[in-house]
């Protein structure tokens, strides 16, 4: 396991390195922060929150953002982070692919459609109907 100490000369090499201006307080803050993160259980595959659902809904039936600002009164930029939540949730790339993933994971169903063999089926057993009345 690593260290917040080693965090820090990590992230203060690679700051020299790039020439970024980070202090030490910052690199303290910063390690701190990135260890207290790896002690933390790692969320389901696919667990969403009520606010990414949401955007994950509107994502699958097509709303544009501005859709979906004027739907839920907020303002755009919070649709847009809600999305980008979402995203990283199911690390995803973009919408479509967000939307493929939460199909692929159950967390979004396609409605059933019938086949051609049901529907010929169908429209046979309607007409059968109509032959014996």
């Amino acid at each position: 396991m690593i260290t917040a100490a080693t965090l820090r000369e990590h992230i203060l090499t690679a700051a020299d390195e790039l020439c970024l201006p980070l202090t030490v307080r910052h690199a303290n803050q910063l390690a701190n922060h990135l260890a207290h993160q790896a002690t933390l259980p790692a969320p389901e595959p696919g667990h969403l929150t009520p606010t990414q659902h949401e955007a994950l809904i509107a994502l699958a039936a097509g709303e544009e953002i501005e859709e979906t600002s004027r739907r839920l009164c907020m303002p755009a930029d919070t649709v847009k982070s809600r999305r980008r939540s979402l995203y990283k949730a199911l690390g995803a790339k973009n919408g479509a692919h967000a939307v493929a993933i939460a199909i692929s994971l159950g967390i979004l169903t396609l409605p059933r459609t019938s086949t051609a063999v049901e529907d010929a089926a169908w429209a046979d057993a309607v007409a059968s109907l109509g032959a014996t009345a």
